[in-house]
């Protein structure tokens, strides 16, 4: 008797060591999947512009891969913050305004005054140079975003884009081509029925909801969205 009370503790103490170690298992098994899930999402390979599937929610957003885009022209494009600036604000940065002003000396003495403004007009000239300069870059930093964008759109976006009517006419204009592309992957499918896009779009706005491994901040996104 005292053995097979022995046995049945022994049972019950396995039965709870390997229940909880089942239950810990599961839980590890979850967080190595949000885990994955995560490093897909900070791979730059997954994270593309992709247009909106009937069925199914959008985990990579508009703003999550335009943002991703800016990075990477404001860490490594010469004057690239202007750009930057651009598509982050939504609004088109005017080159001019980075034009140097010729300075003019306010002093009474004449010796002095024409000291001051030599001195002025030395520096304007540098000034003016490096605005030249600058102005080019920044204008092949255009042309150099265009191609970024392009390689993070997914061949559906792509084909999308090339059949747009307006695509080629602002092929150099980096944030024509993102506002381009917002409004393509909000279009989820060439619907025959004028109202399908609006129902379809009711449809994600009503079910969406908070996905295991995304944050607060990227799921508020992905609702304003």
């Amino acid at each position: 008797m005292a053995r097979e009370n022995n046995y049945t503790r022994s049972g019950k103490g396995r039965g709870r060591f390997h229940g909880g170690r089942g239950r810990e298992n599961g839980r590890n098994s979850k967080r190595n999947t949000q885990n994955k899930r995560n490093i897909d999402l900070n791979n730059m390979k997954d994270i593309r512009f992709y247009p909106h599937s009937v069925g199914r929610q959008q985990t990579v957003t508009f703003s999550t891969v335009r943002d991703k885009i800016i990075g990477i022209i404001q860490r490594n494009y010469d004057y690239g913050v202007h750009l930057a600036k651009e598509l982050r604000d939504e609004k088109k940065f005017d080159v001019s305004t980075l034009e140097p002003m010729l300075q003019e000396s306010n002093e009474t003495d004449l010796v002095k005054k024409a000291l001051e403004e030599k001195q002025f007009a030395r520096k304007y000239d540098i000034e003016v140079e490096q605005y030249i300069k600058q102005k080019y870059i920044i204008k092949d930093n255009n042309t150099k975003a265009c191609a970024l964008i392009w390689d993070h759109c997914s061949k559906q976006i792509q084909q999308r884009l090339e059949s747009h009517a307006d695509y080629k006419r602002n092929m150099d204009k980096p944030l024509e081509i993102l506002k381009l592309i917002k409004k393509l992957m909000h279009d989820p499918e060439r619907a025959k029925y004028g109202y399908a896009s609006l129902l379809q779009a009711m449809k994600t706005f009503v079910n969406i909801s908070q996905l295991e491994y995304e944050n607060l901040l990227d799921y508020q996104k992905r609702v304003k969205q």
